[in-house]
C-alpha cells in the first residue's frame, strides 16, 4: 500500500498549514503529500514534501498518528522549521497549476483559530485542539500523549 506523509509544524500558538481554495470551497490542511520512489523513508520523502509545498527545510520529530485514507497509509509527524523562511515552494501544485483545481497557500494561523475553519482531518485537528489545552499546562507538544488524545 502506498503512502502520504504530513508534517504538524507548530510554532507557538500556531500551526502551519495549507489554504486550498476550490471554487466550492476554502479549507486547511498541514503540508505534505504521496511518497515518491526516490524516498526511502516517510521522514525523506515528508522533507521532500515539505521542500516543495512550503519552500522549507524541517526536522521531523515524533510520530503522532497513522490513519487509511482513499487507498492510502497516510503518517502525521511534529516537525520544526530549521530554515529561515516559508513561503511557496517548487512543487507541481505551483508549478504545474493546470494538473491542480483551486490555488496552495501557505498560512500560519493561530491554533485557538481551528474551532472556527474547515480542517482536514477533523480527528487531527481535535487531536491538536486537546494537545494545545495540554500544552498550556507547561507540557511541550513532543511529550504529549498523542496516543491518549481523544480522537
Amino acid at each position: 500500500m502506498e503512502y502520504r506523509v504530513r508534517a504538524v509544524i507548530i510554532d507557538k500558538e500556531q500551526i502551519l498549514t495549507i489554504e486550498r481554495v476550490l471554487s466550492d470551497r476554502t479549507f486547511w490542511v498541514t503540508p505534505g503529500g504521496g511518497a515518491e520512489k526516490e524516498d526511502s523513508n516517510p521522514v525523506q520523502a515528508l522533507q521532500r514534501e515539505c521542500l516543495e509545498e512550503i519552500n522549507a527545510k524541517i526536522e521531523v520529530g515524533k510520530f503522532i498518528w497513522r490513519r487509511n485514507f482513499k487507498g492510502y497509509i497516510e503518517l502525521f509527524y511534529l516537525a520544526k522549521i530549521i530554515s529561515d523562511r516559508v513561503g511557496k515552494g517548487n512543487g507541481p501544485e505551483y508549478t504545474q497549476p493546470d494538473k491542480y483545481s483551486g490555488t496552495h497557500e501557505p498560512k500560519w494561523i493561530k491554533i485557538e483559530q481551528l474551532k472556527n475553519i474547515l480542517f482536514y482531518p477533523e480527528k487531527l485537528k481535535e487531536m491538536i485542539l486537546h494537545a494545545y489545552e495540554e500544552s498550556k499546562n507547561g507540557t511541550k507538544w513532543e511529550n504529549i500523549d498523542w496516543g491518549s488524545l481523544p480522537r
